[in-house]
């Protein structure tokens, strides 16, 4: 009898396999802001919030001496405020899987850093972020749904389906297959790239 994990990693491959065989497209949909409560604006804003002090926090411990973190089982996180000192404040907007992806990115970012050094470039460190324009949305079906032609669901707002425009993109295709996605902040509005 396979264990769970064994099970975890054929499923892994059979995806891999599957998609190594498809063309990958990005859909962009921007959510409908005039549809959103203001419950739905301070949800959003708190995911991008959270995650840079998470991203911060994460850099921190690069710096800093090893420490083993289960980044996606934080309630809170230390900041450091306008004065210069470190207050905790809570983690309640960001999601497990989405601090898992936040993490996830600066390991991604630490490796193609290496890959440019080893190529001759010159780079730095990784810096602290004053914003985070991007969130990963890591499982379709888990952080993510597309409910209807013109709704998603993202993880943390409960039921609510948020309005979206250009899910509509999705009809010149006959066969795909939802992966990951980025909950996207620009100054026209907040976008979800599937």
């Amino acid at each position: 009898m396979p264990t769970k994990n064994e099970l975890i990693a054929k499923t892994h491959k059979e995806t891999r396999e599957r998609r190594r065989q498809m063309t990958p497209k990005i859909i962009k949909v921007k959510i409908q802001e005039n549809r959103l409560s203001k419950m739905d604006v301070e949800h959003l804003e708190g995911i991008f919030r959270e995650a840079k002090w998470l991203r911060n926090l994460a850099i921190s411990e690069l710096h800093g001496p090893r420490n083993e973190f289960n980044y996606s089982a934080l309630k809170e996180v230390a900041v450091l405020n306008k004065d210069g000192e470190y207050e905790q404040r809570n983690l309640k907007y960001l999601t497990s899987q989405m601090k898992q992806k936040v993490v996830d990115e600066i390991g991604d970012n630490l490796s193609s850093l290496s890959s440019l050094k080893k190529n001759g470039s010159k780079v730095g460190a990784l810096k602290y972020k004053s914003r985070v324009w991007s969130v990963g949305l890591k499982q379709y079906g888990k952080t993510y749904e597309v409910k209807a032609h013109n709704k998603i669901r993202i993880q943390g707002f409960g039921s609510r389906a948020l309005k979206v425009s250009g899910l509509e993109q999705l009809r010149i295709y006959d066969n795909y297959e939802f992966a990951d996605a980025k909950l996207i902040k620009k100054a026209s509005g907040y976008y979800v790239h599937i």
